[in-house]
């Protein structure tokens, strides 16, 4: 699921998968500990979850 947060896109990937239309708005909530940060430039995760 690709999602645009203002300026930034947010990839996320999800065991289920719900039923949306392009353009629904929707909210979600994340455990921070199941996240994972990649450079857009060179799709190396980050690490400590420090943006670049």
């Amino acid at each position: 699921m690709q999602l645009e947060a203002g300026d930034d896109i947010v990839v996320a990937v999800l065991g289920n998968r719900p039923k949306l239309t392009v353009g629904e708005p929707v909210s979600f909530t994340y455990d921070t500990a199941n996240i994972l940060l990649f450079d857009m430039e060179t799709g190396i995760r980050l690490t400590d979850h420090q943006a670049p």
